[in-house]
């Protein structure tokens, strides 16, 4: 996941969040992206979808610019959610790493509160664990 995001994640463009699903019967990955970066404004910006095998030898994502609402509304949201921080979709991948398998990280607001949503895979079952989105730091909230 860490590797797909450095491989979209370059110049202004940066990710506002990733995610392994299957499609087809096949494990995906997906990083999605703010074009022009947290200083540029969510009105002004761009929002992408980088997607494709998981498994493959490279990861050789196809590229997607968003022009629905829906998915334009939510990456608006995650969009100006990250603005509000310095801690990166990486940093919060590599804290939850250090414990589980991490098969998605998306910003939400939870109890009237910005969070960092991470599912993850421990044992044999999928849960989410949380990180307050401003420090970065475990939460149970």
């Amino acid at each position: 996941m860490l590797q797909g995001i450095a491989q979209v994640a370059k110049g202004t463009e940066v990710p506002t969040e990733a995610k392994y699903e299957m499609e087809d019967g096949k494990l995906m990955l997906s990083v999605y992206t703010s074009a022009k970066g947290f200083d540029t404004a969510a009105e002004d910006n761009s929002f992408n979808e980088y997607g494709g095998d998981a498994t493959a030898a490279a990861w050789t994502p196809k590229k997607e610019v968003f022009t629905d609402l829906k998915h334009i509304a939510r990456s608006a949201q995650y969009h100006t959610l990250l603005s509000m921080t310095k801690v990166g979709i990486p940093a919060i991948i590599q804290k939850a790493s250090a414990q589980s398998k991490v098969l998605s990280v998306k910003e939400k607001i939870r109890g009237g509160k910005p969070v960092f949503e991470v599912m993850v895979v421990e044992g044999s079952s999928i849960k989410p664990i949380f990180y307050d989105l401003v420090t970065g730091e475990p939460t149970s909230s």
